[in-house]
């Protein structure tokens, strides 16, 4: 059984339905910029960061890489990278503009 992640706030929404189609319109809106400003916040480390989390997890060539709420898809490509031609990797999410 899913489990929002807070109960609906009628303030704002006036069902399930609403919260969610709002959630999906703000990821949606936000994809475009979303790169740009984590590259801005990060102060650029965030590539290296995100793949030395990758090979600490023990990611290796050839390996499958699951890359689940994956945004934009920064650490799907690090996962490519790393696990290279004999490797694969998905990307999941529920953001159609995420994934564009």
């Amino acid at each position: 059984m899913a489990v929002p992640p807070h109960p609906v706030l009628h303030h704002w929404y006036r069902d399930e339905a609403e919260r969610r189609q709002r959630i999906d319109a703000l990821f949606d809106a936000s994809a475009g910029h979303y790169d740009r400003i984590n590259l801005m916040m990060s102060l650029g480390s965030g590539r290296s960061y995100r793949r030395q989390a990758l090979l600490r997890a023990g990611l290796a060539a050839g390996q499958r890489h699951l890359d689940v709420g994956a945004g934009t898809g920064v650490i799907a490509l690090l996962g490519q990278e790393i696990v290279g031609p004999s490797g694969e990797v998905v990307a999941l999410d529920p953001s159609p503009g995420m994934l564009e």
